[in-house]
Formats: C-alpha cells, sequence, structure tokens
C-alpha cells in the first residue's frame, strides 16, 4: 500500500517538475529573445530559432539532471513532514545545484545542441524556482484538502498503545498527504483500554483485534510492539492471518542509537541496518560534488589571501608556513589537516597535546588575528578537494582526544559515520572551540547526520558566511 501510493504521488510530482521545468526554460527563451530584444535590455544581433534552442538531446540532457537532483534531495518522498519554507529551501538548492550541473555540461560538451545562452540559463534559473515552488505548494494544498475532505483515506489499527505506537500515530499526524486515519488501538494494559491516547480510542485488548475487524472494517493493522514482546507479535499474526486485512510491522528501534534506519535484503532476508551513513551510494556522490566544485572556487579566489598570510607568517615568526596535524575522519580513519602555523614552531615540546585556549601564550602575534577569524583554517580547503574533509560536517579531532572523548560521550564515535567538516551545524550555533560544550557538540552534530540534505548544508554554508562574526566571536 505505501509503495503503490509513494509511486503514484511520485509519478505526480515527477511529471509536474518536468513540464514546469520545461515550461521555464520556454519562457526563458521568449523573455531573453524576444520580450528584451523590442526593449533593448541586452544588445540581440540574431535571434537563434527556438529549434536551436528546444533541441531534444539538450532537453532530456536538462530533464535527467532535474530528476535526479530533485529525487537525491529528497523531493520526491511522500512522508516529509515539513512546512512550505523547508520545501521551498529543498528546491531552491536542488535547483542551483542542478543549474551548476548544467553549466558545467555547457562548457565541457561544447556542441551546437549545448551551445546555450548564458543569460538564457540565469533568467530560466529564477523562473523554474517560482514555476516549481508555486506548482508544488498548489499540489500539496490540493492533497491536503482532499484529505481533510475524507477523500481515499485508509483505516487504520495500531496494535500497542505504548512509545512506539504513539510515536507512530503522531508520525502519521504529521503526514496528513498519505491519507491514513487511526480508528483504534488495542493494548494489554487493562488501564488503558476505554481511554484516548492522541484522540484515538483504545478499544480492547489485543487478543480482541479479531473480532473487533469485522465491526470496524479497517484497511490495515500496524504491530506496534516493544521488541521484547516478540511472543505476543507473533501471536497476533497467527490470529490475523485468516483476516482480510494487510498486515505491517514496526520495527522496535527507539532503544537504539540510530542514524538513518533502512532495510536491505539478502537473498530473502531482510537486514536492518542502524547506524548507516547517510553518504553512502548517490547521497555521497551529490556532496562529493558540491565540495569538489566549491573548493576549487575557493582555493581560486582565496588564493591572493594565501599569499598575504604566508608572507605575514614568514616575516613575523620562525618556522614554515603550514602546519598539519593528524585528525580523525570519516569510518575512524586519520588523515593531515592543513592549516596556517598560528603558534610558534613546535608549540607542544613542552606541553604535550592539548587545547588550544584563548589567550594562549603559544600563539603568534599574527596567529592570534588568524585563529580569531579563522583564517588559518583556509588551507583546509585543500583536505576537502582532496577528499579527506568536506565543507560541511563534524569538526574533526585528535586520535588522542577522540579515545577520551568516546568513553565520556555514548554517541560519539556516530559522528564518524560522515567526512569532518570545516563548518557545521554545531559551529552555526556557536559550540566552537575548547570552552563550549563537548556533549552538547556532539549532540549538535549527530542531528545534523539524522537531517542531512544538500539543502541543509547549503543554510549551514550560508549562515557560516553571513553571520561569519557572530560565530567566530566564542572562537576559545
Amino acid at each position: 500500500m505505501f509503495k503503490r501510493h509513494n509511486q503514484i504521488m511520485i509519478a505526480l510530482f515527477v511529471v509536474s517538475d518536468l513540464l514546469v521545468t520545461y515550461g521555464s526554460f520556454l519562457l526563458a527563451y521568449y523573455l531573453r529573445f524576444h520580450v528584451a530584444s523590442v526593449s533593448n535590455f541586452f544588445q540581440i544581433q540574431h535571434i537563434p530559432p527556438l529549434t536551436d534552442i528546444f533541441k531534444w538531446s539538450y532537453m532530456i540532457t536538462l530533464g535527467l539532471i532535474w530528476v535526479i537532483v530533485f529525487r537525491f534531495n529528497g523531493l520526491y518522498k511522500t512522508k516529509r513532514g515539513h512546512s512550505l519554507l523547508d520545501e521551498f529551501f529543498s528546491i531552491l538548492s536542488s535547483i542551483i545545484l542542478s543549474t551548476i550541473i548544467l553549466l558545467g555540461v555547457n562548457f565541457f560538451y561544447r556542441k551546437p545542441a549545448y551551445d546555450i545562452s548564458r543569460s538564457l540559463i540565469v533568467i530560466f534559473f529564477f523562473l523554474d524556482i517560482l514555476s516549481v515552488s508555486m506548482i508544488r505548494f498548489n499540489l500539496r494544498a490540493s492533497l491536503r484538502y482532499l484529505r481533510r475532505r475524507g477523500f481515499n483515506l485508509k483505516r487504520v489499527f495500531i496494535a500497542g498503545a505504548g512509545d512506539l505506537g504513539i510515536t507512530f500515530i503522531k508520525t502519521l499526524a504529521r503526514h496528513p498527504d498519505l491519507g491514513f486515519k487511526v480508528v483504534g488501538f488495542f493494548d494489554d494494559d487493562e488501564a488503558k483500554i476505554g481511554t484516548e491516547i492522541e484522540g484515538v480510542k483504545v478499544l480492547g485488548s489485543l487478543d480482541q483485534i479479531s473480532e473487533v475487524i469485522e465491526e470496524y472494517l479497517p484497511d490495515q493493522v500496524f504491530i506496534a510492539l516493544p521488541h521484547w514482546a516478540h511472543r505476543r507479535t507473533m501471536e497476533i499474526l497467527s490470529k490475523l492471518r485468516n483476516q482480510c486485512v494487510a498486515v505491517k510491522i514496526i520495527p522496535d528501534l527507539l532503544g537504539y542509537l540510530t542514524l538513518k534506519a533502512s532495510v536491505e535484503d539478502l537473498d530473502g532476508l531482510p537486514i536492518i541496518n542502524i547506524s548507516e551513513s547517510p553518504f553512502d551510494g548517490w547521497n555521497g556522490m551529490l556532496k562529493r560534488i558540491m565540495d569538489l566544485l566549491l573548493s576549487i572556487v575557493g582555493i581560486i579566489f582565496t588564493l591572493p589571501l594565501t599569499c598575504v598570510v604566508a608572507a605575514l607568517i614568514k616575516l613575523t615568526s620562525k618556522g614554515p608556513v603550514f602546519y598539519t596535524q593528524e585528525r580523525m575522519g570519516m569510518d575512524g580513519k586519520s588523515f593531515m589537516i592543513y592549516k596556517f602555523r598560528s603558534m610558534v614552531a613546535n608549540a607542544e615540546e613542552g606541553t604535550g597535546p592539548k587545547f588550544a585556549e584563548k589567550h594562549d601564550p603559544r600563539t603568534t602575534r599574527i596567529g592570534t588575528f588568524l585563529r580569531k577569524y579563522s583564517i588559518d583554517e583556509v588551507p583546509q580547503l585543500l583536505n576537502v578537494f582532496l577528499g579527506d574533509m568536506s565543507l560541511v560536517g563534524p569538526r574533526p579531532e585528535r586520535p588522542l582526544f577522540v579515545e577520551q572523548f568516546r568513553s565520556q560521550f555514548p554517541q560519539y564515535m556516530l559522528r564518524h559515520k560522515v567526512k569532518a567538516g570545516m563548518t557545521g551545524w554545531a559551529q552555526i550555533h556557536g559550540l566552537r572551540g575548547s570552552s563550549t560544550s563537548m556533549k552538547k557538540r556532539v549532540e549538535y552534530d549527530i542531528y545534523y547526520i539524522k537531517n542531512w540534505s544538500l539543502k541543509l548544508d547549503i543554510i549551514i554554508l550560508l549562515w557560516t558566511l553571513i553571520n561569519f562574526k557572530r560565530i567566530h566571536e566564542n572562537a576559545f
């Protein structure tokens, strides 16, 4: 049922996205070469015919890019449960990435079919954001209206009124577009029978499900029992075996430390992943493409700054310009992080490994300025380019400190399911430097991993740039 419903919804959104995207492209052509030529906004010597622009090979390429990026940025998931503003940011980040890839195709694959005016692409970019957002918002509003009117609702029983059952009904409430209506709970706790939980009545004990089914005629029964009630689950399955109702089991993973749980099939044997990296497969590829493109741009634009800082370091203190230090990255693998040297050479000879402190006596004069504004971290763009780090992710720590933290904070090692980053969710919330709570930093890092998307990465990067000064006020 879920699968069929999702396929219909995905098809609806894919078709609508492609139609409005192609429509935006046609409108951009009209505005660029007809309206603009009449208004003399652009100097146009030759208006290319539409057939030279709207070629099938280019349109197929454009459509594939848009659908693939939208798919892997979560825009074709019906169970979103986010606000319209949140969906707008997803659309914005997806179209930004899609347009960057399209420009790359135009640049590296110079054929007549791909020789498209850059001004046309810019107009198309803004039109597409507007049109895709509008059509999606209208579709979402239409779906909510139909569900509120009671069209095509599926009646649901939930076996288990404990934490798992309550979590499930709250999740359904956040996703009205799925069209499920919970008509009753069942639970063995006699104190709950006859009461209401989240506005739904507990109709009876688990043994009474098969009897009540004939009265209420539900479409589905969801078994939401704790993991220790396995035998009870099997008893319920046995009772429902001869009923004309779909039965689904919600696995009890609430007691486990999970990132993004998923199910794999090994020759018919279901296997549940509870701590799989969200960057496996296509997600990792898309994040890597963004890191690679932006790190190249960053290295080029910061090259003058690098030259100036290198000269100042050499003029004000003895020692190398750059400083390397071992850090722990994804999957516990170590790498050498690059930084501008901000302390005296061999600063840890007398102290041993330790965190930098505010007004650290080991810091050089120019180093104090570099650390205050994190300019010393600019060379980490090379780490991003090489693939050791990402632009966004948990900040990497030294292996010695990792060994200390992993015993103090139970979830600490989950941070290493993703690449370390130059900035992150914790950093933009002021959790930066040795004076901040490591426990809170871990909590924010885990939140980022569980809720990762390209949209979230773009928001973090923009927030870092816009609020640069405030973020670095508590550097130490």
